[in-house]
């Protein structure tokens, strides 16, 4: 979701700052405990599922600054021209990723974004980040063979602990479970200190992915009592 992150617990969901690793705004409560949740494609409505029974939507407009909310993506004729070699990695942490890639993957068009690693991978065979990024896009689209073999490539030319994550999904998404959750054990050893409680997020997103709601849960609870 844009830069922000929501993460259930028990009967309300938090929302994070991916930047700052700030909590935005207080949790929202909700009267079941969440089972589910889903976000709109324009990031602006999120819809959850709990175990009463009961479906809700929440405008994250009336939570959320303006700022969270992507724009539309500017004409290709209005567009100024992009730097394909430029790498910001404070816009998306953990990641290191091209002006082309990043503006492509923020609005959604994933065939653009893979066909931009994928140049950048046979531009420069050791890429190790467009590697990374391409297997998250694959991870996306649920090409979890691809996605992994992506990630592997990524690890072998240099570790990182946003390759260890794609790999991590890929394996979870493949129905390896127990490989998934030893390989994001792995990213917390390839990070920056500022990135561990976003990893600890992650990580119960992929908790999710299992199906293994009531870890995610209990994961995310603790470390949620830590920052506090």
């Amino acid at each position: 979701m844009g830069n922000s992150v929501a993460c259930p617990v028990e009967r309300e969901i938090t929302l994070w700052d991916t930047v700052t690793h700030a909590m935005v705004d207080s949790p929202i409560r909700y009267t079941g405990r969440i089972k589910s949740i889903a976000i709109s494609p324009d990031d602006t409505l999120l819809a959850t599922g709990q175990d009463d029974d009961q479906i809700t939507l929440q405008n994250l407009r009336d939570v959320l600054p303006p700022s969270y909310f992507v724009m539309p993506a500017t004409p290709a004729s209005e567009r100024p021209q992009l730097d394909t070699n430029t790498r910001y990695n404070a816009v998306i942490p953990l990641m290191q990723i091209s002006e082309l890639g990043f503006e492509s993957w923020i609005h959604g068009r994933l065939g653009n974004a893979e066909s931009v690693f994928t140049q950048e991978i046979t531009r420069s065979s050791g890429d190790h980040h467009a590697l990374a990024n391409r297997a998250f896009i694959r991870v996306r689209s649920e090409r979890w063979k691809e996605a992994f073999n992506d990630a592997e490539e990524s690890i072998k030319i240099q570790p990182s602990a946003i390759a260890f994550i794609a790999k991590s999904m890929a394996l979870v998404g493949n129905g390896k479970i127990a490989d998934g959750y030893r390989s994001c054990d792995l990213a917390f050893t390839h990070s920056d200190p500022n990135d561990i409680y976003l990893l600890h997020a992650i990580k119960s997103i992929i908790f999710c992915m299992a199906e293994d709601y009531e870890e995610a849960i209990s994961h995310l609870s603790c470390e949620i009592r830590i920052v506090d």
